[in-house]
């Protein structure tokens, strides 16, 4: 398992757009993805749970990657986030 934690610098925290990138990121691995922020936790294949999310910035969350190629997963979620949020 794999974990990553990163702060949300984008002024308008995870809105719809990076959302639906980041899903799309994320459902081409086989790995296990799970967010957690806020108290809350989503399935990153999920739109929907993501955006239930309510991440805003400066928020911090926490992703854990669990399965086969885990350490592809990791080390593109780790540059999608910093590119992006």
């Amino acid at each position: 398992m794999r974990q990553y934690h990163y702060i949300i610098k984008d002024r308008m925290g995870i809105h719809t757009r990076p959302a639906g990138l980041f899903v799309n990121e994320v459902n081409k691995y086989e790995s296990k993805i799970i967010v957690m922020a806020n108290g809350k936790t989503a399935n990153a294949e999920s739109l929907t749970e993501i955006m239930d999310l309510d991440v805003e910035s400066a928020d911090r969350i926490d992703i854990e990657i669990n399965g086969p190629d885990e350490d592809a997963a990791y080390a593109r979620i780790k540059g999608f986030f910093e590119d992006n949020l």
